[in-house]
């Protein structure tokens, strides 16, 4: 998205928490939009209100986390974050923003334990697509490689969560890598 496209989406993102103040779906989108547009220190605030309207709101505990942890600040995104994982029915999920979190925190040991997780469930459950949680995991451990690997499986596989590649925060350290752009570009995105 080009910056005046990102602004445009805090824009109407802003207008539809004005005309509805109290929506915590709102305030979950205006937060998600401020970091995709690279405003996370913007964000927290969002999602806070979210929390205190609707204290179960998952997306919003997603949201705070990564917001935290796209702000640089992992210590805080990893607790937001385990708080999210908790949150998920049987407990699956929500490992890659984990993985991302503990690698930025330098605790390796704990993003690879999280990443270990998701390999195993993936292996279970051959029917659950985790092309996109394993390259989002891969990329914020620095395994550029095996991530796009992972995300030509999930085009492959035509996973509908591709569309969020450009702009989700787990996929920048791919954004630059002229085989992500090819790939992404090949389906138009």
């Amino acid at each position: 998205m080009a910056a005046g496209e990102l602004d445009q989406l805090v824009e109407v993102a802003e207008t539809a928490v004005a005309l509805d103040p109290l929506s915590p779906v709102m305030l979950d989108a205006l937060g998600r939009a401020l970091i995709v547009a690279g405003r996370p220190e913007r964000s927290a605030s969002y999602f806070d209100r979210a929390l205190e309207l609707a204290p179960g709101f998952r997306s919003a505990q997603e949201g705070k986390g990564l917001s935290y942890l796209i702000a640089g600040r992992p210590e805080e995104a990893i607790r937001e974050l385990e708080a999210y994982r908790r949150m998920i029915p049987g407990g699956l999920g929500g490992y890659a923003p984990l993985v991302n979190a503990y690698a930025a925190a330098g605790r390796i040991a704990e993003a690879e334990d999280y990443l270990t997780l998701i390999m195993e469930r993936s292996k279970e459950d051959p029917w659950a697509s985790l092309d996109i949680e394993l390259s989002a995991a891969l990329a914020g451990l620095g395994r550029i490689e095996e991530a796009l690997d992972h995300v030509q499986r999930a085009i492959e596989g035509k996973d509908a969560s591709v569309a969020f590649l450009r702009t989700g925060p787990m996929w920048r350290p791919l954004r630059d890598h002229p085989r992500f752009d090819e790939m992404l570009s090949a389906i138009g995105l």
